[in-house]
Formats: C-alpha cells, structure tokens, sequence
C-alpha cells in the first residue's frame, strides 16, 4: 500500500503488537507517510476523513461486526473504501473466533446500510484456507 501511495499517503497502522509494528519502521522513507499506533484496533480512536480502511484477517476478530463497520464508515471520505481481506469460512476455530465469510459480509454491509460488497478477488490464505478480498465504497454520509 505504502508502494501504491508513495510520498502522498499517510498510512495509519494500529495493532496491539509490539512485535508486528516494529516490522514497520524499516519502511523505506521516500514512502507514504506511516504511524504506528500500539493499540487493539477495537478499542483505537477512529480517525476522521480517511480516504479508506483496509482490514487484513481481522474483521473475523470482531465480536461485534455491525458496530464495528458502523463506527469505522463515519471515519472514510464520501467514495472512501472499506477493503477486507478475510477467511471465507462459516465455521470458527480459537484463530477465528467470530468468522465472515462472503455472504455474512454481504448480510453485515446490508445492516450498515452499506452497499452490497464487490469481490475483487477469491484465493487462498498461506494456510491453505480460502480467502477473498472485498471491496465496500462508502456513500456519502454527511449530507
């Protein structure tokens, strides 16, 4: 993502391991703008007018998915992008506690009052899983 913004980005990374942000700083510079926030993505300030969201295996996390997306679509710009990249599985595991798949996703948009997502992309996950890659594009919510 850094790669795609280049200098013109500000990525804002929050995860509550240490270890995983650390793996950040050594971002080359001329890339997009990066802060690190050591936080449980849950429980970190929403940020305001981002341009979009991206939630790498994380949203089946989430032990609330429709507050969660609620909150998180009030922070992204009108035409912003809420992008997921998830297990497309039905069944949990300690690993994935609170699983979406594509067509609970589709259900969970539809709660939010949120478009139907695009699926850019099924394959699988370097565990072998199936996953996929969606796309929601925010309407605009302050008008």
């Amino acid at each position: 993502m850094a790669n795609i913004l280049a200098d013109s980005g500000h990525i804002h990374v929050v995860d509550k391991s240490k270890k995983k942000l650390a793996a950040f700083k050594t971002m080359p510079k001329d890339l997009a703008k990066i802060s690190l926030h050591n936080k449980d993505f849950l429980a970190a300030k929403l940020f305001d007018d981002l341009d979009g969201i991206f939630l790498p295996y994380s949203l089946h996390s989430v032990p609330n998915p429709i507050k969660f997306l609620g909150q998180a679509m009030l922070s992204i710009k009108a035409n912003g992008k809420i992008l997921i990249l998830d297990y497309n599985s039905r069944r949990g595991n300690p690993w994935i506690k609170y699983p979406v798949d594509i067509k609970r996703l589709k259900y969970l948009a539809k709660q939010v009052d949120l478009p139907e997502p695009k699926i850019i992309q099924k394959s699988k996950s370097r565990f072998g899983r199936k996953s996929y890659l969606a796309e929601i594009t925010i309407p605009n919510l302050r008008s």
